[in-house]
């Protein structure tokens, strides 16, 4: 029959298993017998602290807040934009350049937009932040 080990009020664990008249708790033959010559020491484990997964979101998240990211990301989004236009022209310089120059307007175009479309916001911004000084409660 298995004893369970219960923890005391004092936090140690304490058995409730057999002992012998000495008072030791006798668990092997040759303990019984009384031929070891070394006490015996009873050591104590810290109670294990629940595992916690970690998944690809917490590394993206991670890597997302890093001076890296920016230029890693820029790197491999450029990377496979070349990919791509190499599958697509399948080799021919001429088409290859051409869509790599349609796309490089492309984001010129677009980042003209953004910077037109941030300036606007911006002034938007100061003028009601200007308007909030002249209010009267």
């Amino acid at each position: 029959m298995a004893q369970t080990k219960r923890t005391g009020s004092s936090g140690k664990r304490t058995s409730t298993g057999r002992s012998t008249s000495s008072g030791k708790r006798s668990s092997s033959s040759s303990s019984r017998s009384g031929s070891s010559s070394k006490p015996k020491t009873k050591t104590t484990q810290a109670p294990r602290k629940e595992e916690v997964e970690v998944g690809f979101g917490d590394y993206w998240h991670a890597f997302s807040k890093t001076k890296a990211f920016v230029p890693v990301i820029s790197v491999l989004v450029t990377l496979l934009l070349i990919g791509l236009d190499l599958l697509i022209s399948w080799n021919g310089y001429r088409m290859f350049f051409l869509l790599v120059g349609i796309e490089l307007l492309a984001a010129a175009v677009g980042r003209l937009i953004y910077m037109i479309y941030t300036m606007g916001k911006n002034k938007a911004d100061s003028m009601v932040s200007a308007g909030d000084d002249n209010e009267v409660l």
